[in-house]
């Protein structure tokens, strides 16, 4: 409990400081796998990636949606993550109907699916309106089969999000 932990807000209100992340360095492997969509128990999605003078285009479009998250799931694998290290990743982003996203994790890319790590900073919140997204993670493990999972399932039918300039 040491005072520089703490910023006064107030007459004798004080607050603990926001979460600081510094990313150093490149992402290395991070998301270098290939994308994929997964959809069960009824739902059903599309995902199409397109390229134009060198920028990549993603489009996931819901068909049917699901009763949870994992009924939809848009997926990036396989790629290492090192344990201890923080991964940036920035993007742009709108979607037809505006949500949040019910989680989005690190993990591994086959059975268990065990957690590979936790999103520190931000949600996947896309609007109507194209706008800068940005996602942290935190690895906790070392690994060569990790997984990016956005769970997608409860969206509403007919949703379509595009997302471009992924940078890691």
């Amino acid at each position: 409990n040491d005072e520089r932990d703490w910023v006064k807000v107030g007459d004798n209100l004080w607050a603990t400081r926001p979460t600081e992340i510094r990313v150093v360095g490149s992402g290395g492997d991070f998301l270098t796998g290939g994308w994929g969509i997964h959809s069960e128990n009824g739902a059903s999605a599309s995902f199409n990636v397109s390229e134009v003078d060198g920028v990549k285009t993603f489009r996931v479009k819901i068909a049917e949606s699901g009763t949870a998250g994992n009924h939809v799931q848009w997926t990036n694998s396989p790629f290492k993550l090192q344990s201890g290290k923080s991964y940036r990743v920035t993007f742009d982003a709108s979607a037809s109907i505006p949500f949040e996203a019910p989680s989005v994790s690190l993990m591994m890319a086959g059975s268990p699916w065990s957690s590979y790590g936790s999103l520190l900073q931000n949600k996947f919140a896309p609007t109507q309106k194209k706008s800068r997204q940005e996602l942290v993670f935190k690895a906790t493990q070392t690994a060569d089969d990790a997984r990016v999972t956005f769970y997608l399932g409860t969206l509403p039918k007919g949703c379509e999000i595009e997302i471009t300039n992924l940078v890691v």
